[in-house]
């Protein structure tokens, strides 16, 4: 059965390669059966493997390599390029590529002294053991969505202390529903690595309030907190402030198990220490002063572009210069913005950078999910129990950083938060059954509906 399905999804990229030629077809479909087996492989790891759960797995790799090959015939073939120099009019993403190569091309092994690079100089590596192409970094990506979907059946399991597959199965499920999620797997940005990073430091903190003991189950904790802290600190290192956040309020004083999360936020400032120590040049991006004055990481670096201006008109053109209480005082509005984007049409805006940005429109599954994370924020936080509680505080917390930093316009910032929101949105759905689940299910289409057509009205 396992072998039939590893020939169907060969067998299916082989047919997509033929008809949308890019890389090689004996790269491609490499690349794509270790992407498969690097998602199935930590899946099967798990305690609350399923047979169904292993077809979901299947179908996000199958998804995601689909999606990889259709970017990649984009990148090269359908611009007269080659797999080893692209075409990227994304400038994120051709800056990360054509620094990685100009690093590739000098023998540049040294990690650079700015940590901006550092995404750059890995990639560099990466060649070095793969050849230069643009499959490389882009199925690398792919690997590290698929492990974070794993990751958040994991923390749902642990967070309800429901060990039954089903429930890990529903939470991969609605994790890899959200298409803009699965989206970070198929282009050339580090926010894959950011969403793994945080997958794996919010499946560590779930130890800290779960019945489960032992040597071995501390070991898995203690190693995804350091792997996924190291790539935070690496990719995104201001995040390590929410982070450690989580950690003071997930941890349960009142017992032996406080030592672990002390522990835990030992190693959350370590690693910030550590970053501000061997990067001591870097961008603003890399210091706690981010959080008290946004302009250096926000307005000054890469806030300024033109489809953004409307909307930071909303604040005097000025949101990056307010004080910290009016950015408080404005964050419903970001939250709203940072809640509805993209917004489901102009799926071709976005095309250039790729064609699974088209895919990443879809945002109909989000909003359904987003509706149950609000409803138990409305009508459930109050009676769950107390860990749940501060669970959802947590997560809460985490997702208005990016609010709070760019007022809601980078809703991709906002992603790697999904894992920690998804086992609310379960607690919402088993209470579907009650009258004020229907009420608010009714009221909640109506109200997005309208901020959707409002939205669409002021664009055009």
């Amino acid at each position: 059965m396992r072998l039939g399905a590893v020939a169907l999804y060969l067998a299916i990229a082989a047919l997509f390669v033929t008809l949308f030629p890019g890389e090689t077809l004996v790269t491609t479909l490499l690349y794509s059966l270790l992407l498969l087996v690097a998602a199935e492989s930590l899946y099967c790891f798990t305690s609350t493997r399923c047979r169904n759960g292993e077809w979901l797995v299947f179908g996000v790799c199958l998804l995601l390599t689909i999606g990889n090959i259709l970017n990649i015939y984009y990148f090269t073939t359908a611009f007269d390029s080659t797999p080893q120099f692209p075409h990227l009019q994304n400038s994120d993403a051709a800056t990360n590529y054509y620094v990685a190569y100009k690093f590739f091309d000098q023998h540049y092994y040294t990690a650079p002294v700015n940590p901006a690079p550092i995404y750059r100089w890995l990639i560099c590596h990466l060649w070095r053991i793969t050849g230069v192409t643009v499959a490389a970094p882009i199925f690398v990506n792919s690997i590290f969505i698929a492990w974070a979907v794993v990751f958040s059946g994991l923390i749902s399991r642990n967070v309800l202390r429901d060990y039954r597959p089903s429930t890990s199965l529903l939470a991969m499920g609605l994790t890899a529903a959200v298409c803009y999620y699965i989206n970070s797997g198929t282009i050339i940005l580090k926010d894959a690595a950011v969403c793994l990073a945080v997958a794996m430091l919010a499946f560590a903190f779930t130890y800290l309030r779960t019945d489960l003991k032992g040597r071995r189950h501390y070991f898995y904790a203690y190693t995804a907190l350091i792997l996924g802290g190291v790539l935070l600190a690496l990719f995104r290192v201001n995040y390590l402030l929410p982070v450690a956040l989580g950690a003071v309020i997930l941890t349960p004083w009142t017992n032996r198990r406080r030592w672990h999360g002390l522990a835990m936020i030992a190693v959350c400032v370590a690693l910030w220490i550590g970053v501000e120590h061997i990067f001591p040049h870097g961008s603003i991006s890399f210091r706690v002063t981010t959080y008290v004055d946004g302009y250096g990481f926000g307005k000054a670096y890469f806030q300024e572009a033109p489809t953004r201006d409307i909307y930071y008109s909303l604040y005097g053109n000025n949101y990056f210069r307010l004080p910290v209480w009016q950015k408080i005082l404005f964050a419903p509005v970001g939250a709203a913005v940072q809640y509805l984007t993209p917004f489901p049409w102009n799926f071709s805006r976005d095309a250039i950078f790729g064609p699974t940005l088209v895919y990443a429109h879809i945002t109909y599954p989000w909003y359904a999910i987003g509706g149950l994370i609000i409803y138990f924020f409305i009508f459930r936080i109050w009676k769950a129990e107390k860990h749940i509680i501060l669970w959802a505080l947590w997560g809460l917390a985490f997702w208005l950083v990016p609010v709070y930093m760019f007022a809601g316009a980078v809703s991709r910032y906002a992603l790697p938060v999904l894992p920690i929101l998804v086992p609310l949105a379960i607690l919402a759905w088993r209470s579907r059954q009650r009258k004020s689940f229907k009420y608010f299910a009714i009221t909640y289409v109506v109200l997005l509906a309208g901020a959707l057509c409002g939205a669409y009205f002021i664009q055009i």
